[in-house]
Order: structure tokens, then C-alpha cells, then sequence
């Protein structure tokens, strides 16, 4: 899960090339609108069925970008011409309070650039995969296990963060 207290500035990118999970494409993800979304307020901005674009293969192999791997400027000129060759341009969403847009992992989406800088933009965005679908740190990171929430769900998470000193 992320929290965002303002829009991210995320440049328009495929959850796959960053979320890093056994099995990217059973992915889904979730953005809920904590108030009402103005205009200019750095809203969520996607490309409608950009889920169907072509595949990028970084270093012609996988869907996640490695850190230290050259290609991302690559991988955002292919989504920009996979959308200007469909003659698609991006889609605000402009939610109320308590809306709430669910995707799948391929959508092509970011946080639009903010011109009202006094404008908030709370929401919460979630991941999900099957159960047996896990994130690709349970073979390098240190983590907290699986912890069983219900029947046929877990939660887990990275013991490490990347804001804890040392």
C-alpha cells in the first residue's frame, strides 16, 4: 500500500516495471479518493487500454526494471508512441471522495504535474496478487513472513525500509 498526501509526479509507467511480484501480470491494483480530487491537483492520469500495448522487455528479457539498467528512458518513449500511434492522450481522473479506480498491472498511468500548489490530493493505492503470488523480496529481503488474513489471503512486508537510518 502507498499513501499519498499530494499527486506523485509519477511519469505515465506500467506497475509491472516496478512492482516487482512472482507474477507480474496477475497484478491488480486499487486508487481511492480520501476527498474530492480538484483539477490541478497532480490527479491520476492514465492511457485507456494502454494494458493492450505492446510488451517492453528490459534487456529484451523481463517486464521489471532493474536498478542500474539504462533502458528506462526507452521504456517511456515506447509507452508515449504506443499511445500517440493509437492516438490516445491521457485520461484525468477526477474521483469524489470514496471513489475508486481498479486496475490491471499493464495499465499505463502516473500523477500529473500540480498547478495548484495548495491543493491536496489524498489517496491510498493498494497491490494485490492470488496467494500464491508473492513479492520478489521473499528471495533476497529480509521480511516479516506471511501472515494469514482470513482463509485464502496474507499481508506481508519488508522488515527493512528504505527511510530507517543505517
Amino acid at each position: 500500500s502507498l499513501s499519498f498526501y499530494r499527486g506523485s509526479k509519477q511519469p505515465i509507467h506500467q506497475d509491472t516495471a516496478f512492482v516487482r511480484v512472482s507474477s507480474p501480470m496477475e497484478l491488480a491494483a486499487s486508487w481511492i479518493a480520501l476527498e474530492d480530487v480538484r483539477p490541478g491537483s497532480g490527479e491520476l492520469e492514465y492511457y485507456e487500454a494502454s494494458h493492450r500495448f505492446p510488451e517492453f522487455l528490459f534487456e529484451g528479457r523481463t517486464k521489471w526494471h532493474a536498478p542500474g539498467n539504462q533502458e528506462l528512458g526507452h521504456y517511456y518513449d515506447h509507452l508515449r508512441r504506443c499511445a500517440e500511434e493509437r492516438g490516445l492522450e491521457p485520461v484525468r481522473f477526477l474521483p469524489r471522495k470514496g471513489d475508486v479506480l481498479i486496475w490491471s498491472a499493464d495499465l499505463a498511468h502516473g500523477g500529473s504535474a500540480y498547478t495548484d500548489t495548495t491543493s491536496t490530493r489524498r489517496s491510498l493505492v493498494t497491490h494485490y496478487t492470488p496467494a500464491d503470488c508473492h513479492p520478489m523480496y521473499f528471495h533476497y529481503g529480509d521480511h516479516t513472513g506471511k501472515h494469514a488474513w482470513g482463509d485464502r489471503s496474507y499481508w506481508c512486508a519488508m522488515k527493512k525500509t528504505y527511510w530507517e537510518p543505517g
